[in-house]
């Protein structure tokens, strides 16, 4: 499995409940990255930065417990400011981190967004 802590512009392609798909692409419906809307996202934040590491804390609940915050972050203040500005067409700046379990899994990729704004 494989972290990576990503960056770019995309224009949305859709929106609905389930999540916000995005394109690269000025035109078409091609979707290059997903947002799921769900209520967990498991480690992608905290292992995306790659700045913590299991041995800095000294039990595991502490260190999942560190998740389990930055997922609270995302869900009530990330998701929601997202779902307002995602609107088919519209253009976005975002950052946030991915899981590669298997390089085949890579389009379209499934971020957790950390910061999003409209471009």
């Amino acid at each position: 499995t494989y972290y990576f802590f990503i960056r770019g512009t995309a224009r949305v392609v859709s929106a609905d409940d389930n999540g916000i798909n995005l394109s690269f692409k000025d035109t078409g419906d091609d979707v290059d990255i997903t947002v799921p809307l769900g209520p967990e996202f498991a480690d992608e934040v905290r292992n995306g930065t790659g700045l913590l590491s299991p041995s800095d804390y000294p039990n595991a609940q502490d260190y999942n417990g560190i998740s389990a915050a930055l997922d609270h972050i995302v869900e009530t203040q990330v998701l929601p400011d997202f779902q307002k500005i995602a609107k088919v067409g519209t253009k976005v700046q975002f950052a946030g981190c991915v899981e590669v379990d298997d390089p085949s899994g890579l389009k379209p990729l499934s971020l957790v967004p950390i910061s999003v704004k409209v471009e």
